[in-house]
């Protein structure tokens, strides 16, 4: 569903559940990803902020995937 070619910014407009994994991940980088990396792809983020793009890819699908995400936009 997400590759690591997605800009952050289309992951939170198409599924904005996503906002939480983003936040978490806020505290391991020390500083907001959604401000500063906005229109990253998750692959540049993941370099940049030393983060396994597989395992912040799996977090954000599980998101997707869970119930209360409701918000999905087709």
């Amino acid at each position: 569903m997400l590759d690591k070619h997605m800009q952050i910014l289309d992951i939170v407009y198409k599924y904005p559940c996503t906002q939480e994994v983003f936040h978490r991940y806020d505290a391991l980088v020390v500083e907001c990803i959604m401000c500063e990396y906005l229109f990253s792809t998750l692959e540049e983020l993941a370099k940049v902020c030393h983060l396994d793009v597989q395992e912040l890819i799996q977090e954000l699908e599980q998101a997707i995937d869970n119930a209360t995400c409701v918000d999905k936009v087709i």
